[in-house]
């Protein structure tokens, strides 16, 4: 995840440095839907090859293609190796988040909940001062020079009870769906006219949710065909208990945090006329509040099952700073910034320990990959609403204003090089321009916000059915120790 806020700081210099300001932008595009597309059929996969396998292979296609990357000689090149790239960073996240759980004794589940979501905010936060710290005083081919990070799974299965079918549905609805939003994002910044009636909009996100509902239709079937003898991409058992719920709560976390996280910083660099390692400092507090927030998480449900209203709670913290920081700018802001950490490292602690307390043993993987695909999925989807929020008012600004669509398309990538070169009465312009801009963002971060909350509630439990997380684990073992004897028994 440090990866994609690192290199969006230095997509402008890339640019320049290939003459390919046009294309650009598929050096994120390419790694994020790589990224996000297969992270559930990784961890599936690792069911098969083994945690320790898939990781590692996971670590030197990420490693060898870093590498890659740095030396790459044309800008063709690098959006193909990021490609590759992401692949490799896919795997290392989401079988992170299946690995730390699963090698974790069961009572200090909640410990493990609080370091993956205290890394899941730092990484958000963090990124774009990594990223600003090597673009202004390194070059570009630093971002992939910088990329390091290890580990057993009980049992394996076999190749043959792979869901291929599954993995492909998965694959391809997960990535037309992104690619819709992100694309059509960056079009509304570089080009005129409104991407979202346009077929490169329309076709990929059509086509991206049928393949959803054939996925399901898939599952049932293959549930009734070879009921668990498959190895589901998308168990349909998890649908009947509160996991959906979690899926979106998580999705819906991920749109207004990473909303955050990519206006802020280009708010203060154009507001402010910070540089991006200074607009990246500011984040910090985002940081320390998440370290807070995944700790209180783990320990609030480390004895007892309090996940709804953590989650709850969490979306509220969110929701209030979200709103706050729509007040005008004041040293405040940063307290605020620590109430959106606290509630974000939080909810990411909590969704971590639910799905795995939750979920069936044999289902922990493809369950920990969704949740994890789920969280990088409403982040694209909110940093492409987000392009288009501040495309929408930087074209109505340039209809009145002599700025050219280039000058535009840059504002978006490299605020200083174009702020350097016009006047002060347009730049005074331009600023008020990113101020609605933001200000816009942070209203629908806090309607977003206010919706997770509902989904949290949609995951009580009375009091008298919950179990402590330990309590659940070892029934979850009980019952998979039966399922795999009564298999046995039928082979």
């Amino acid at each position: 995840m440090v990866d994609s806020s690192i290199v969006a700081t230095s997509l402008y210099t890339i640019g320049t440095n290939f003459d390919g300001l046009e294309e650009v932008n598929w050096v994120a595009l390419s790694y994020t839907l790589a990224y996000l597309g297969l992270a559930v059929f990784i961890a599936r996969l690792s069911d098969v090859v083994g945690r320790q396998t898939a990781f590692l292979a996971s670590l030197m296609v990420f490693a060898a293609f870093s590498i890659g990357c740095a030396r790459a000689s044309t800008l063709h090149q690098l959006i193909a190796l990021r490609a590759i790239q992401g692949i490799g960073g896919s795997g290392l996240y989401s079988l992170s988040m299946v690995i730390l759980p699963e090698i974790t004794p069961s009572r200090r589940q909640h410990v493990i909940g609080a370091i993956i979501g205290a890394v899941i905010a730092a990484a958000g936060a963090v990124g774009p001062v990594i990223g600003g710290v090597l673009t202004e005083y390194k070059s570009w081919e630093w971002i992939f020079w910088i990329k390091w990070v290890m580990n057993t799974h009980p049992q394996r299965n076999s190749w043959a009870e792979v869901d291929y079918v599954g993995a492909f549905l998965v694959i391809s609805a997960s990535i037309l769906v992104v690619f819709s939003f992100q694309y059509t994002g960056d079009q509304q910044r570089t080009q005129e006219g409104s991407g979202w009636s346009e077929a490169t909009f329309i076709a990929p996100l059509v086509v991206g949710v049928a393949l959803l509902g054939a996925l399901i239709g898939w599952e049932k079937f293959a549930e009734r065909k070879w009921s668990d003898r498959q190895l589901s991409c998308f168990p349909l058992v998890l649908l009947r208990n509160e996991y959906p719920a979690v899926v979106l709560y998580t999705a819906l976390v991920g749109f207004s945090f990473f909303m955050l996280v990519f206006s802020f910083p280009l708010r203060l660099q154009v507001v402010d006329r910070l540089s991006p390692f200074e607009a990246g400092l500011r984040l910090l507090p985002v940081l320390g509040g998440s370290a807070v927030g995944s700790s209180v998480g783990g320990i609030v449900n480390g004895k007892a099952d309090w996940m709804c209203e953590a989650m709850a709670i969490s979306g509220c913290l969110m929701m209030l700073g979200y709103g706050l920081l729509n007040m005008e700018e004041s040293s405040a802001w940063y307290f605020f910034l620590v109430l959106v950490g606290l509630g974000f490292g939080a909810a990411s602690a909590t969704a971590t320990i639910f799905t795995h307390v939750r979920s069936p043993i044999r289902h922990i993987a493809p369950a920990q990959g969704i949740v994890a695909q789920s969280r990088l999925l409403g982040g694209s989807i909110g940093i492409a609403i987000s392009t288009v929020i501040l495309s929408l008012q930087m074209k109505e600004f340039g209809r009145n204003q002599v700025l050219t669509l280039e000058q535009l398309s840059s504002l978006g990538m490299d605020p200083q090089e174009t702020l350097a070169i016009i006047d002060a009465t347009t730049r005074e312009t331009v600023g008020d321009a990113f101020v609605q801009a933001f200000a816009t963002n942070m209203k629908v971060s806090t309607a977003v916000a206010a919706a997770a909350v509902l989904a949290a509630l949609a995951t009580f439990r009375p009091y008298k059915s919950r179990l402590t997380p330990k309590a659940r684990i070892e029934l979850l073992q009980a019952s998979e120790l039966e399922y795999r004897r009564s298999r046995a028994e039928v082979t």
